[in-house]
């Protein structure tokens, strides 16, 4: 088999694997921690909450 043959194997493996898996799942092999976007405040929201801390 040629390397590239293989790579391409192993990528449509790899992803098919993903795709079966729950969202929770998929989240538990994250490198760091998942953040939900609803977490992040805006820059706007941020600089909001620095200014009243002062």
């Amino acid at each position: 088999m040629y390397p590239i043959n293989k790579k391409k194997k192993v990528r449509r493996e790899k992803k098919e694997r993903l795709l079966k898996m729950t969202l929770e799942e998929r989240r538990k092999e994250y490198i760091r921690d998942y953040v939900p976007l609803s977490t992040i405040l805006s820059w706007k929201e941020e600089m909001k909450s620095k200014s009243q801390g002062d």
